[in-house]
């Protein structure tokens, strides 16, 4: 490997670190700092979550425009127009981004996660505040939390498989 590979392989490796670090860093401060300014000077749920869901897509774009900027991924969107005002959007789930690309597209995006996230340090405060349905293994629940979206015109990115895709797998719903 020659000495621009290597210095190349290893910005990309340090790029990609510090990416992480300023992702689980980001949902650390929205859950201390952010979460806590939008209880208080939100006037109920309703506009604490719209308000969240404004946090969380704002933040996955310029999550998207720092990795970009440092050189960790290229990226080309197409067919964007095709989720543009969706309320249901189904999707595969192959990568750990594919859901910070969606809702950075999405401004008024909802989704159902995983129970595990809202457990989770660096994912709890942006997820509650946005109101992200959770998923407790209760279909009805979710069906009801679902509901209640779409009756608040909202958009709904599910992932049908509840887990990442397999690459070359049969598709398990």
């Amino acid at each position: 490997m020659t000495l621009s590979a290597r210095l190349n392989f290893a910005w990309r490796w340090l790029a990609t670190a510090f990416s992480f670090f300023i992702f689980g860093i980001g949902g650390i401060l929205i859950s201390i700092i952010v979460m806590p300014v939008l209880i208080l000077l939100s006037g109920n749920q309703s506009i604490l979550e719209q308000r969240g869901q404004k946090v969380i897509h704002y933040s996955f774009r310029s999550f998207i425009w720092i990795m970009k900027s440092l050189g960790v991924l290229t990226y080309q969107v197409s067919g964007l127009e095709n989720i543009q005002g969706a309320r249901l959007i189904l999707a595969n789930h192959p990568s750990l981004l594919d859901i910070v690309f969606l809702i950075a597209m999405v401004p008024n995006a909802n989704c159902v996660v995983k129970s595990k996230l809202f457990t989770n340090p660096f994912t709890w405060g942006p997820l509650k505040a946005a109101g992200y349905i959770v998923n407790t293994g209760d279909a009805e629940d979710v069906i009801d939390a679902a509901a209640e979206v779409f009756k608040k015109g909202n958009a709904l990115i599910i992932f049908p498989e509840g887990t990442r895709t397999t690459p070359l797998q049969p598709l398990k719903f």
